[in-house]
C-alpha cells in the first residue's frame, strides 16, 4: 500500500511540474511580445504640416525642371512638329524629328561615299544646303561665318529673334546665276511640283503636307531618277513643308522639266497612298 501511495505522489508531482515549466515559457514568450512592441510616435500638427509643405515644395521644383526642359527641347526644333504645348506632344515631336534627322544623315553618308568612290556621275564635291526655320534659334550658335569641315562658309542669310537660316554656301556652285530655259508645273491635292531647267540642271519646287520620313524617301527616289542632288533646302510652316532641289540630271537621261515634274507628282502620290496604308 505504501509503494502505491508514493507512485500517485511521484505521478502528481511530475504533472504539476510539467505544468510549471509550461506556464514559465509562455510567461516569457508573453513577455518578449510585450517588448517587442513600440509605442507609435504622434507627430503633431506642426510636424505634419511641415512635411506636407516639403512635399509640395519638392514637386513644385520638380515641375518647374521639367518645363525648363521643355521649353529648351521645344526650342530646337521646328515648329510644325509640335502641335500642341503638353508634355506629350513636345516629346513626340522631339523623337520623331531626331528619327528624321538620324534618315537624312545615313541618306547624306550613303550619297557622299558613292561620290567618292565615283559610282556616281557629276562634280566629285558639291554643297548641300539644309535650311531649317525653327521658331527661336538653337541655343548657343553665334551668328558668325563658321568653316564646315569641307571648307564650304556657313552663313546665316536671315536672322531674327524668332528664327534663323542657315545656308551652305558653295564658291563651284553656278546654278544661281543660270537662265531658265524650260519650265513645268504639276498641282495636285497632294503636291504642288514647280520646275525650272536649264540644260542638265534642274531646280525642283515642291510644296506638300509634311508626313513622317518623307524628305529620306523624296532623296532616294530622286536618286533613282539618276539625278545628283547639289542643294537641298526645306522650310517647314505648320504641319505644311516647301522643298527646293537644285539637281544636275545625268546627261545620258532625256528628261524635260514636264517629265521631272510629273515624275515627282508620281513620287508624292506614291508617298501619300503608302502613308494612309500604313
Amino acid at each position: 500500500g505504501n509503494s502505491t501511495d508514493e507512485n500517485i505522489v511521484e505521478n502528481t508531482g511530475e504533472k504539476i511540474g510539467q505544468a510549471s515549466l509550461e506556464g514559465g515559457a509562455a510567461a516569457g514568450k508573453n513577455a518578449s511580445t510585450t517588448k517587442r512592441k513600440r509605442p507609435r510616435t504622434i507627430k503633431t500638427s506642426e510636424e505634419v504640416e511641415s512635411q506636407r509643405m516639403t512635399h509640395i515644395a519638392v514637386e513644385r521644383n520638380r515641375r518647374k525642371q521639367m518645363n525648363e526642359h521643355l521649353r529648351v527641347l521645344r526650342s530646337l526644333m521646328p515648329s510644325s512638329y509640335v502641335q500642341r504645348g503638353d508634355q506629350a506632344s513636345i516629346i513626340g515631336g522631339a523623337i520623331e524629328f531626331v528619327r528624321e534627322l538620324e534618315q537624312l544623315l545615313q541618306c547624306l553618308e550613303s550619297q557622299k561615299r558613292r561620290r567618292l568612290y565615283g559610282d556616281q556621275g557629276g562634280p566629285s564635291t558639291s554643297a548641300l544646303s539644309l535650311v531649317q526655320q525653327p521658331p527661336q534659334p538653337p541655343l548657343g550658335f553665334p551668328p558668325s561665318l563658321q568653316e564646315t569641315p569641307g571648307g564650304a562658309a556657313m552663313v546665316p542669310t536671315h536672322y531674327q529673334e524668332d528664327q534663323m537660316r542657315l545656308v551652305e554656301m558653295d564658291p563651284t556652285n553656278c546654278t544661281g546665276g543660270l537662265l531658265w530655259e524650260e519650265t513645268a508645273e504639276s498641282k495636285s491635292s497632294i503636291a504642288d511640283v514647280e520646275v525650272k531647267m536649264s540644260g542638265f540642271n534642274a531646280l525642283i519646287k515642291i510644296l506638300s503636307r509634311r508626313r513622317p520620313s518623307q524628305l529620306i524617301k523624296v532623296i532616294a527616289d530622286l536618286e533613282h531618277l539618276h539625278f545628283t542632288i547639289l542643294h537641298t533646302n526645306i522650310t517647314t510652316i505648320e504641319q505644311t513643308v516647301l522643298y527646293s532641289f537644285n539637281v544636275q540630271v545625268a546627261s545620258e537621261a532625256r528628261f524635260s522639266a514636264e517629265d521631272i515634274a510629273s515624275s515627282v507628282q508620281q513620287i508624292f502620290s506614291f508617298i501619300h497612298a503608302n502613308a494612309n496604308i500604313i
